[in-house]
């Protein structure tokens, strides 16, 4: 059975995910994040992360934000899969919002409290743009508990995107009109736009995800 490997976005589990559905003749397949160490580069990162996956040719993988640059990573990695797809993220910091390129030019995961990154009040408003109970409690389902030094770690990798070149015929990308950390209006070669999907596309608008990824990802 050939394979979707899902990689969600930072700090978030598996959960993200449940309410897709594996196309016809695939099987789905969480890779979870897991604790770096001390000034990780990402390739070794990555290399742990992957260890004992074992990915072929008829293969994809699937990221979703951070999920998503990494996916771009690990195609050097693996450059025989099938398709790269990408939900709710950016091939370079041309992509970002203005607000992300601010925290990468002040560096702030170098300084911001450790108890910031790892609170669904940040996510809420990162995410949703605004900090409402409903958007919170959604979020909290997603996030896995992981570590400040995972949280520094990730959003290092988040705002300091280094540009992929993946064939146009292994790239999907899938992307919200209303994402506000990666605006629709600077996303450069979109293969979908969901309209009304926010950065959580994946979940909230899985309906039209599953109908993409069936009709894309047919042999």
């Amino acid at each position: 059975m050939n394979k979707i490997y899902l990689i969600s976005g930072i700090g978030c589990n598996g959960e993200v995910f449940a309410r897709l559905t594996s196309p016809v003749g695939y099987t789905m397949h969480v890779v979870e994040w897991i604790e770096p160490h001390r000034e990780e580069p990402v390739k070794d990162y990555l290399s742990r992360m992957f260890d004992g996956v074992e990915v072929d040719e008829t293969d994809v993988i699937l990221g979703v934000s951070l999920g998503g640059i990494v996916a771009q990573y690990m195609y050097d990695m693996f450059p025989m899969v099938k398709k790269i797809v990408l939900i709710s993220t950016a091939i370079s910091a041309v992509e970002m919002s203005s607000l992300l390129k601010l925290f990468k030019a002040i560096k702030i995961y170098r300084w911001i409290p450790g108890f910031v990154l790892t609170s669904s009040y940040t996510y809420s408003y990162a995410v949703m743009g605004g900090m409402k109970k409903r958007h919170r409690d959604m979020i909290g389902r997603f996030l896995g508990g992981y570590s400040s030094r995972y949280f520094r770690w990730a959003s290092r990798i988040a705002l300091d995107i280094k540009t992929v070149s993946i064939p146009d015929d292994k790239l999907l990308r899938i992307h919200g009109r209303r994402d506000i950390l990666f605006p629709s209006s600077q996303i450069k070669t979109p293969s979908y736009i969901v309209e009304g999907a926010t950065h959580l596309a994946v979940y909230t608008h899985s309906r039209e995800i599953n109908a993409i990824l069936e009709r894309e990802l047919l042999f």
